[in-house]
């Protein structure tokens, strides 16, 4: 369960091209679920890209590597210019 207000990061990579790129927190649901829209920058370039969501309880792998080190990301993108 999460508490109210608790937020997930979400995160554009470019694949070799530019650091990512910061697209904003969405709220999560108390089950862990959310939904979101964001709009990509005019700044990211064309070609593969992925999104990156951060924010749970399950991203830290703690300092023994006794956690989860669970990920969430997208399957591979292709941007392409509008």
């Amino acid at each position: 369960m999460y508490a109210p207000g608790k937020t997930y990061t979400v995160t554009l990579g470019l694949v070799g091209r530019a650091e990512p790129k910061a697209l904003g927190t969405v709220a999560v649901n108390t089950d862990g679920s959310f939904k979101a829209s964001r709009p990509i920058p005019a700044t990211a370039s064309p070609g593969e890209a992925y999104l990156m969501v951060g924010g749970s309880a399950f991203d830290e792998c703690g300092r023994n590597g006794l956690g989860s080190c669970a990920g969430y990301a997208s399957p591979p993108l292709t941007l392409t210019a509008a």
